[in-house]
C-alpha cells in the first residue's frame, strides 16, 4: 500500500488484490416486464445502497491503495471446456441439453482435470503478469513499489480435488471429494477472499469461516439482475455516465453491459453470507478500467 500523502517517499508498497474470472458473472433469472426493469433500476435510488456494512478498521489507513485484476484463463478456458464438453457428451451418450460428464477414471476424464488445471496455471500467471505491468507505470509515475507479501490471487468457475466435511444423516464427514465451484471461490477458515460488487459500489476483502454446508465456498461476487443483452436494453446511457460520477472510468455505449444497475445490491449479498464469510476491508473504487 502506499499513503498518497507521503507519495515523495523513496520507496513504499502498495497492497495488491489479484482477482480473476472467468467469462460472466452469475446471470440471474428475471421478468422482463416493464415493472421488473422499473424496480431494479430504481434501487440504485434507495437511501442504504452505498452504506458501508459496519466494519472495525480503527487501524486501517484511509489512504491506503489496492489494485484489483479481474481475469481469468480467457479463449483458452473456453476452448478447453467447449472441446471437453463434446467429448462427454460423446461419452455418456446423453441427449441434447442434458446433462453430460466425463468419467475421471478414464483417459478423457483425466486430461481434462489436467488441462483444467493448466488453465487455472494460465489464468494465475497472466494476472501476475498484468500486476508486473502496472507496477511498473506505478513506480515510474510515483516511485512506489507493489506489496506482493500482501496479494491474494484466487480462482472462480473451477473444479478442485480437496478434503471436505459434509453432513450425512446428522452426522459430520470427511472425506476428498473434487469440489466443483461455479458462480462461487474457496472461502476455507482464515482463507483470504475478494468478492467485488461492481463499478461503483466497489469491493470487500473477506475472510472464509469454513462452513462445511458450503462446501468451504462464498460467492464471487454480487451477481447480475440483468444480462449483458438486457442491461443495453433496460439501461440508458445517460444513467450510466450519471451513476458512474466520481468514479474516474470510462462509460461509453460499450460497457454499458457493466453498469451497477445491472447487478444485485452488494451489501444485501454480503449480509446473506454471514455464516460464510467475514468482512475484512471495503475498497471504493478510484479508477477502472475495462479491457478488451
Amino acid at each position: 500500500m502506499f499513503n498518497e500523502n507521503d507519495i515523495s517517499q523513496k520507496n513504499c508498497a502498495i497492497n495488491t488484490s489479484l482477482l480473476n474470472a472467468k467469462g460472466n458473472r452469475n446471470h440471474i433469472s428475471n421478468n422482463n416486464s416493464v415493472d421488473k426493469k422499473n424496480e431494479v433500476l430504481t434501487e440504485y435510488n434507495y437511501s442504504n445502497v452505498y452504506k458501508d456494512i459496519s466494519l472495525n478498521n480503527k487501524n486501517d489507513d484511509l489512504s491506503d491503495v489496492y489494485i484489483l485484476i479481474h481475469s481469468g484463463s480467457r479463449n483458452i478456458g473456453k476452448s478447453v471446456a467447449e472441446f471437453y464438453d463434446i467429448l462427454a457428451s460423446e461419452e455418456s451418450k446423453m441427449k441434447r441439453n442434458d446433462l453430460a460428464y466425463l468419467d475421471l477414471k478414464k483417459d478423457n476424464g483425466k486430461n481434462y482435470l489436467k488441462d483444467m488445471k493448466v488453465c487455472l496455471e494460465y489464468a494465475k500467471y497472466n494476472r501476475i503478469y498484468m500486476m508486473k505491468i502496472i507496477e511498473k507505470i506505478i513506480y515510474e509515475e510515483t516511485k512506489c513499489t507493489l506489496n506482493w507479501d500482501q496479494s491474494i490471487n484466487i480462482h472462480h468457475n473451477f473444479c478442485n480435488y480437496e478434503k471436505v466435511m459434509y453432513l450425512d444423516n446428522n452426522e459430520i464427514k470427511k472425506e476428498y471429494m473434487y469440489v466443483t465451484r461455479k458462480g462461487a471461490t474457496s472461502s476455507k477458515k482464515n482463507q483470504y477472499g475478494i468478492i467485488p460488487g461492481n463499478m461503483k459500489t466497489g469491493s470487500y476483502i473477506v475472510k472464509g469461516k469454513g462452513n462445511v454446508l458450503s462446501y468451504n465456498s462464498c460467492s464471487h461476487g454480487c451477481g447480475r439482475v440483468l444480462s449483458r443483452t438486457k442491461a443495453k436494453q433496460f439501461i440508458k446511457q445517460q444513467e450510466f455516465i450519471d451513476i458512474m460520477k466520481g468514479v474516474k472510468c470510462d462509460t461509453n455505449n460499450k460497457i454499458r453491459d457493466e453498469a451497477p444497475q445491472a447487478y444485485k445490491n452488494l451489501n444485501q449479498v454480503l449480509k446473506n453470507q454471514e455464516s460464510l464469510i467475514y468482512l475484512i476491508k471495503k475498497l471504493n473504487p478510484i479508477i477502472n478500467i475495462k479491457g478488451f
